[in-house]
């Protein structure tokens, strides 16, 4: 087949709208359609103007329609200023012009009214002796005294009137001539991006109607998840609406589109990506000593982080210290990290995305989760036990990514909590905050200290959890007990009702089942004996 010359080809504008939106972690793709009809054997199409941070090997194009056409390599042309540009350019500096010349005399038109204003003053100053003295010596009259001050007093009226119009123009003027100032910068601002055409040419082989889809990848755009998690009160189970946050500086706005989220990365270009070597290092490292281990106590942070603050309370024995997480694997970097999980949310509805930077939330779905409504109660830092929610994701549904959770309880929000990925069919735990209705009490019984004699120091505390509900309650009581870094300190529990054992966090816990409206006691002892030459410190617990 002969080609023929571009060159003889006619230019057609084509208009186009964003149809539908895919936003990436660091990216997005953006899809505009547009219709029209083609007759000659040969045309290039033009579309635009499009935004300055489009990624140009990212380029599609694609035509269906009843009309056959032959798709030809697309040509990208930046575009800083054109006529249509110009032209705008020029209208908007003569309104420029126009508001600063009106501004400058309106600025004029005040300075001559003040001047007469102050000229009048003068005039009443030198006159008021001259008036009197004519009074005085009978070469005037009162009648010509009122006259003059008459005169007086509705020129300063008339002056004032017209300075205060004057002022009130000034304002307004001022305003106007802010704003244009600001719409001609930023006009000339976006004349110094460049924004792009896109110029396809087209082989007609059938005349008719053609519908052009042009795709494209631009920067400046992303998204992170989120979640609004909602219980209530009368409902057993709890929502989690999920939720895309997008922002994006595009240049475009994206209005009533298809929009989509993914957490892929895909290439600007059609070649397929190396795929990346995941190498597992040739030694291992030697498992930690008991002494490396004690030393990386301090620096430790437990799994549940309602319990982190609690811990970081301590500070009590001279050689004590908060207990240390469970050691993980202690192999480092030999431990393969949890693989992304590559997927896409659709909006359900057309979705809204402007482009100034702003965060834009977009619902994506919904899940009913069953859930399991538990209670910890922390003595030591809060007067009120925290409502914990235990869950499961359903094995049918999607993952849930990394993000940020908005916990609402009974219609009121509570603050916000952030929780890793969760796998389809996997549990997890979302802490939903204080719950005030869940009192605890804690109480000093019992404080001697024996320090010259034994070196000995007597703690013993009483606790009370009330269930105001009118339904059992499952609590867990947590209370935190001096540990020991010196074989010269020794603590230890002497009594406790109900019994428990310390764990190795040094920590007493009470797994209980509070009766509706009832109320559960607590009662416990810990002693620290330590050498009579020593003393305690900062022993408040």
């Amino acid at each position: 087949m002969q080609m023929p010359e571009t060159g003889s080809a006619g230019i057609i504008p084509v208009e186009t709208e964003i149809v539908a939106v895919t936003v990436y972690p660091e990216q997005a793709r953006v899809t505009r359609q547009g219709q029209l009809e083609v007759k000659t054997p040969q045309v290039i199409l033009d579309i635009g103007p499009l935004p300055a941070t489009l990624a140009p090997p990212s380029i599609q194009a694609y035509a269906r329609g009843t009309a056959q056409v032959i798709i030809q390599k697309p040509t990208l042309k930046p575009l800083f200023r054109n006529d249509d540009w110009l032209a705008q350019e020029s209208e908007l500096s003569d309104r420029f012009h126009q508001a600063e010349t009106q501004f400058h005399l309106c600025k004029d038109a005040i300075a001559g009214l003040q001047q007469q204003q102050t000229f009048l003053q003068s005039l009443a100053d030198k006159s008021a002796r001259t008036l009197a003295q004519g009074l005085a010596q009978q070469t005037t009259d009162l009648a010509h005294v009122t006259e003059f001050t008459q005169f007086l007093a509705a020129s300063h009226q008339r002056l004032s009137k017209a300075i205060a119009e004057q002022e009130r123009r000034k304002h307004d003027l001022d305003h106007q001539l802010q704003t244009t100032r600001q719409a001609l910068q930023q006009f000339q601002a976006s004349g110094k991006t460049p924004k792009y055409h896109i110029r396809l040419p087209l082989i007609v082989q059938q005349p008719g109607i053609v519908d052009l889809s042009i795709v494209y990848d631009v920067t400046e755009a992303k998204w992170q998840p989120a979640y609004d998690v909602r219980l209530q009160a009368d409902q057993p189970s709890l929502q989690i609406d999920c939720i895309a946050e997008v922002q994006q500086q595009t240049g475009e706005d994206w209005s009533a589109v298809a929009l989509k989220v993914s957490t892929a990365v895909p290439e600007k270009t059609p070649e397929i990506p190396d795929a990346s070597l995941l190498r597992l290092p040739s030694t291992l490292h030697s498992k930690p000593t008991a002494s490396g281990t004690s030393q990386k106590r301090l620096s430790r942070k437990t799994a549940s982080p309602i319990l982190d603050d609690t811990y970081r309370m301590l500070g009590a024995v001279p050689g004590s210290e908060i207990p240390p997480q469970k050691e993980s694997d202690p192999v480092g970097d030999a431990k393969l990290q949890p693989a992304n999980a590559i997927i896409c949310f659709v909006a359900p509805a057309p979705g809204c995305v402007l482009s100034d930077g702003e965060v834009h939330r977009v619902p994506v779905g919904q899940l009913q989760l069953e859930s399991r409504l538990t209670y910890v109660a922390l003595p030591q830092r809060c007067s009120a036990a925290y409502l914990c929610a235990a869950l499961t994701n359903p094995a049918d549904k999607w993952p849930l990514l990394p993000g940020t959770a908005y916990l609402f309880r009974d219609g009121g929000y509570v603050g916000a909590e952030t929780f890793d990925y969760v796998a389809p069919g996997a549990s997890f735990e979302l802490s939903l905050g204080l719950d005030e209705r869940v009192p605890i009490q804690r109480e000093l019984v019992t404080q001697k200290s024996e320090t010259e004699a034994t070196g000995r120091d007597l703690r013993a505390y009483r606790l009370a959890i009330s269930n105001p509900f009118d339904h059992a309650i499952d609590v867990t009581v947590i209370e935190q007990i001096p540990i020991s870094r010196s074989d010269e300190v020794v603590v230890h529990v002497t009594q406790a009702q109900p019994t428990v054992d310390l764990d190795p966090d040094h920590q007493c816990r009470w797994l209980t089942q509070l009766a509706a409206r009832s109320s559960q006691y607590i009662f416990y002892e810990y002693e620290v004996k330590y050498p009579p030459e020593g003393a305690l410190s900062n022993l408040n617990l």
